[in-house]
């Protein structure tokens, strides 16, 4: 799978697909910045669901998932974004930030 995240910023969210239910935390939360591409296969595609929930804004932790008290602001791949993205945001308390979605516009190609 190929995603081309165009104009705004997205939160894509990856549940594995044993015992998934609808309530559960994702397991991945990754940020796509606009004007991004990401690809992902084999397991990734397989075994787990992805998507992104409808919501008008994002909390984006600082820390990493063994040192953020809110796992649902974890972002897997904060160490490889750039850090002008998370300066666009608001920033609410020391170590996260509240990003406001715009219109998203992307691409996706699927292999199937």
């Amino acid at each position: 799978v190929a995603i081309l995240s165009i104009k705004s910023y997205i939160i894509l969210n990856f549940w594995k697909k044993e015992g998934y239910s609808k309530e559960a935390t994702p397991d991945y939360r990754l940020l796509l910045e606009p004007r991004s591409l990401m690809m992902f296969q084999d397991t990734l595609y397989t075994d787990y669901f992805h998507g992104i929930e409808e919501r008008s804004h994002d909390f984006v932790s600082h820390k990493s998932l063994d040192q953020s008290e809110d796992r649902d602001a974890v972002v897997s791949n904060l160490s490889y974004l750039n850090e002008k993205t998370l300066a666009r945001g608001e920033q609410v308390g020391d170590d996260l930030t509240r990003l406001t979605r715009k219109t998203r516009v992307s691409l996706t190609l699927r292999k199937v």
